[in-house]
């Protein structure tokens, strides 16, 4: 197999999209030319950044990436239509690196990387603002910052207190969990009530909010619980969340409990 053909294969063979015979083929040929070889750890790094950054995006982002790894393959198709080198010389210079022959190309290529590696960066910046606030909410009740409206651990109060702000599904409080409440109160966001119950899981403060179902969208790109497809996980530092909607409303548990406890806490709320 020569250096083109085995270029020509190259995402292929890195996606596993290619038969048995051609695996071993390309696999023979790059065990022995250290050009190909090199090529081959630089695109495998590459395609490792790019699922890392792509990780929990949009479907719009990972078509970017889909479109540059595309323009990457038409120009590497372009430079195989170019008159091949003399082979002593392609062996004199077998040491260096494939894109740096080209500098225009390899300046143009890496500034594509930059640009969609920041776009990401800010896709998902924007992406975790609903988590922000519901961390934000959370710490600053927890650390008496954000006072509640109601400071208790009998849940009818709390019921009582407030539900006269917001209408709730009565089973959030009432039901024998094993699990303290400590308060609770209702923010106005916009006029878009959104009720916060603080309770004390193990040690562990998980505030748990409650909106309407048309006052809350659920991001993209949340993973599903195992199990539970009515059930979406996020973790952002150290600081998990899991969304869930019932009925007429949405839930959102919040806290620095670990998996196991999160996921016991949301058990004892229905479907």
């Amino acid at each position: 197999m020569k250096c083109r053909q085995a270029l020509k294969l190259l995402y292929d063979f890195l996606d596993n999209q290619l038969d048995n015979k051609s695996v071993e083929e390309v696999k023979e040929h790059l065990s022995q030319c250290k050009h190909c070889f090199e090529t081959y750890t630089f695109e495998e790094h590459l395609n490792q950044f790019i699922r890392t950054k792509c990780c929990h995006q949009e479907q719009e982002q990972l078509s970017a990436v889909d479109r540059l790894k595309q323009q990457v393959k038409h120009r590497i198709e372009q430079l195989e239509e170019e008159p091949e080198e003399n082979p002593e010389e392609t062996e004199g210079n077998s040491q260096r690196f494939f894109l740096f022959r080209r500098p225009v190309f390899a300046v143009g290529f890496f500034a594509i990387i930059a640009i969609i590696s920041f776009a990401l960066y800010i896709g998902n910046s924007n992406q975790t603002a609903w988590a922000d606030d519901f961390i934000k909410n959370h710490d600053l009740a927890v650390r008496g910052e954000n006072l509640l409206d109601i400071t208790t651990h009998d849940p009818h109060m709390i019921d009582s207190c407030l539900s006269a702000k917001m209408s709730l599904p009565k089973g959030i409080f009432l039901r024998e969990m094993g699990f303290q409440p400590n308060g609770g109160k209702v923010a106005d966001d916009n006029e878009r009530p959104c009720a916060q119950i603080v309770y004390s899981v193990q040690g562990h403060p998980i505030s748990i909010f409650v909106m309407n179902l048309g006052d809350f969208t659920r991001p993209a790109g949340l993973q599903k619980l195992p199990g539970d497809e009515g059930t979406y996980y996020y973790k952002m530092g150290e600081h998990r969340l899991l969304l869930w909607n019932c009925s007429k409303y949405w839930y959102v548990a919040t806290g620095d409990a670990d998996d196991d406890l999160m996921l016991d806490f949301r058990s004892h709320f229905a479907n």
